[in-house]
């Protein structure tokens, strides 16, 4: 299973809602995983999503740095 880049959400100006939809139809086989911590707002990114793509989206990603 893959999931989106960075520079995929970066190429739709930080929509999260666009860049999950052109991940989707690129990879219709795959799973969803929706990259949300883009914008540093992992919560609101997050149900952006899941309002979106509901029972489609199998989970959210995101990388904590320290």
């Amino acid at each position: 299973m893959g999931t989106m880049p960075h520079a995929l959400i970066q190429l739709f100006e930080g929509d999260i809602v666009e860049a999950t939809r052109a991940y989707k139809e690129t990879y219709p086989e795959d799973d969803l995983m929706a990259l949300v911590d883009y914008n540093n707002d992992v919560i609101t990114d997050s149900l952006k999503v899941a309002r979106e793509f509901g029972a489609d989206l199998k989970g959210v990603r995101l990388i904590r740095l320290l």
